[in-house]
């Protein structure tokens, strides 16, 4: 997955475009990949090959870039570094920053509609590109940013915010890939429960993992964030129980991240 996109952005860097393109190309670099495994392991689920997705699995990527790029900036939570290195506004300026953020967003879209049309078949392809572009509205990504957005003591919404903005990004790269892969709906419905339970179990991690920075969280109470987590993780291995032993990876990664905060 990591040579595809590799293999994208060289067509361009020598474009008049070079320096929006290498700011690009620098922050989609890295990071664990795990909306990239999640897309190839709803296709490992439905009987797909992973190769046959590593388009969308390169586009989960490029919107999840997107979304840090954006959320890093001034007027967002003004982060000077992301994953220990300067953060895309702090390297190429506000301007710049903003422009590969709204870059990658439809670059995903394109990897979708371009070269993932060569593996499946337009229906499959056009039912991925809904999901996304809702996953990624108001409904979901950029309605949780902006509730991220207001006043500390907004507390009630805090869930809410982790569902729009983390949980909702992380379900539908699971469900791409089942979906690309011709899973039935009756398997989708327990794919898109684990998602979103997958999603909330790593946010509340995160949350344990910040807990001296964020004050959201901590107004509900060490223990009750540890507990809705965990709550969080059961929940999302009971969504599995359908798959038997063919979601093993799948059960693997969310105990993974549920060690993340012990």
């Amino acid at each position: 997955m990591d040579r595809y996109i590799q293999n994208q952005f060289r067509k361009g860097l020598d474009a008049p475009v070079a320096t929006l393109l290498e700011s690009m190309k620098y922050a989609i670099e890295g990071g664990k990949r795990i909306r990239a495994f999640l897309v190839m392991e709803g296709a490992v689920l439905a009987g797909e090959e992973p190769e046959q997705v590593l388009p969308t699995a390169a586009a989960a990527e490029s919107f999840h870039t997107y979304s840090l790029i954006h959320d890093d900036l001034p007027s967002m939570d003004n982060a000077l570094e992301r994953r220990g290195l300067p953060s895309v506004h702090a390297k190429y300026g506000e301007a710049t920053a903003i422009l590969a953020g709204d870059s990658l967003l439809p670059l995903g879209f394109q990897w979708i509609g371009e070269d993932q049309r060569e593996f499946s078949s337009a229906d499959r392809v056009l039912k991925v590109v809904a999901l996304y572009s809702r996953a990624l509205g108001t409904e979901a990504l950029t309605g949780g940013q902006y509730l991220d957005l207001l006043p500390a003591d907004n507390f009630a919404s805090h869930e809410e915010i982790l569902k729009r903005k983390t949980a909702s990004l992380i379900q539908a790269s699971l469900l791409s890939g089942a979906i690309l892969g011709g899973m039935s709906q009756t398997l989708l419905e327990s794919l898109k429960e684990f998602g979103l339970k997958l999603g909330m179990a790593y946010q509340w991690m995160d949350d344990l993992l910040d807990w001296d920075e964020d004050p959201r969280p901590s107004k509900m109470g060490l223990q009750e964030v540890r507990g809705r987590a965990q709550s969080a993780t059961r929940e999302s291995l009971d969504a599995l129980a359908a798959f038997g032993e063919r979601a093993e990876r799948l059960r693997e990664l969310s105990r993974h991240l549920a060690e993340r905060s012990q």
